[in-house]
């Protein structure tokens, strides 16, 4: 089977580290996991990039204010996209600063304005806060695009695992609710399916023990989707997969990877969306395991697929700059 070169390196690296550290005494608690979870993130990531201005607001959520980073990648008097981005992390650990590398290259790359709320985490603010604290970001985005120097007609959304999960979520949000759809929705390795096993869950448990130690924490029985979804797993707003309804839905990007226990579910909400004639564009990397996008500090591969997802959105928020429409 094969892996990326790089990835595989480092894996084997944290393996053998773990072999020689001593054995736990007790489970992690949820602290102590969220923060291997940001430690994982600071040793696999690239650095952040320079930026005109980046400064944090607050959102008005159903549950109380929203703490929203805010990156603007250059002085303009223009108006520019804005893109809304939702971290990963299963909606139970993580936040947009472990993301700021991706946050900031995006904006730097694509040309845009990034909103990227710390939405609620799980089981803090159980399902389906996070979903409604991604939803009001949205909407508020909208809203005061003005406000923030950005084009209220070029709002995309975007997210990585679970960010990936609520921006799909987002999309069905606005439609169930009559509202206006983003200009694109961009999923990578989104967690699409929270009831169901697919074929990928069943190839990851097999080869878990080579890629990395965290098949436990994902896995469907794990800790992250029983705080994030716990009985709620097959309600449509929590595995999107199934809702009644994708027609009418933004444009999207959907990007999956061989070797994540996501992949299957991914691969079929993309064949969902396009059943209900959603435009979509599917890019499928062999060798990469889950959140391989965000592993630019080992993974140079990594970065290229980042690339290519910003200029997909430099793209669709400039159409008609090559389109003349």
């Amino acid at each position: 089977m094969y892996i990326n070169p790089e990835v595989k390196t480092y894996i084997e690296q944290m393996l053998a580290a773990m072999a020689d550290a001593p054995a736990p005494t007790a489970p992690p608690t949820l602290e102590e996991r969220r923060a291997m979870f940001d430690g994982a993130m600071e040793r696999i990531t690239t650095p952040a990039r320079t930026v005109a201005e980046q400064r944090e607001v607050q959102v008005a959520g159903p549950r109380g204010d929203i703490r929203t980073i805010v990156v603007v990648p250059r002085k303009t008097d223009e108006p520019l996209p804005v893109l809304v981005w939702f971290h990963g992390g299963g909606t139970v650990v993580l936040s947009p600063d472990a993301e700021l590398p991706a946050i900031t290259a995006a904006a730097v790359e694509a040309d845009c304005i990034v909103v990227a709320p710390a939405y609620g985490l799980a089981p803090e603010n159980p399902f389906p806060g996070p979903l409604e604290d991604a939803y009001a970001t949205f909407t508020w985005v909208q809203e005061s695009a003005d406000e923030l120097g950005g084009d209220a007609d070029r709002v995309a959304v975007a997210g990585i695992s679970g960010g990936g999960y609520l921006a799909a979520g987002v999309c069905l949000e606005a439609k169930r609710l009559g509202a206006k759809q983003p200009v694109h929705q961009f999923l990578t390795v989104p967690m699409i399916d929270q009831a169901g096993r697919s074929r990928s869950w069943v190839l990851y448990d097999w080869f878990a023990g080579p890629i990395g130690p965290m098949a436990a924490d994902m896995d469907e029985k794990g800790f992250l989707y029983q705080l994030a979804f716990d009985d709620h797993r097959r309600d449509p707003r929590a595995s999107v997969v199934l809702a009644a309804d994708h027609s009418d839905l933004a444009p999207a990007l959907v990007i999956t990877c061989e070797l994540d226990p996501l992949h299957d579910e991914g691969v079929a909400y993309v064949a969902k969306l396009r059943q209900a004639g959603v435009a979509v564009l599917h890019l499928d990397y062999d060798g990469a395991t889950h959140a391989f996008p965000l592993m630019g500090g080992i993974a140079d591969h990594a970065n290229m697929v980042l690339a290519q997802l910003f200029g997909t959105m430099r793209y669709v928020f400039n159409r008609e700059r090559w389109t003349g429409q």
